[in-house]
């Protein structure tokens, strides 16, 4: 804890022959409630791919047609 954020490790193994594997939920208390913003999976922050998306959608098709697209 920090705070108003937090990280929670899970630990989980998709059968009783796999080896665990950890997800670490990045999370912020927002009026007394705890909301998930991101997600580490092996390393690998989805908040991260998402902001690399965008970056690339921007520099291929520019600010006016991504919000075009986001609406």
């Amino acid at each position: 804890f920090d705070d108003n954020k937090a990280r929670v490790k899970i630990y989980t193994s998709a059968g009783s022959d796999r080896e665990a594997t950890s997800i670490t939920l990045k999370m912020i208390n927002n009026n007394n409630r705890w909301q998930i913003y991101d997600l580490v999976y092996q390393g690998i922050s989805i908040l991260f791919i998402e902001r690399m998306s965008y970056g690339s959608k921007l520099q291929r098709h520019g600010l006016t047609k991504l919000l075009q697209r986001i609406q």
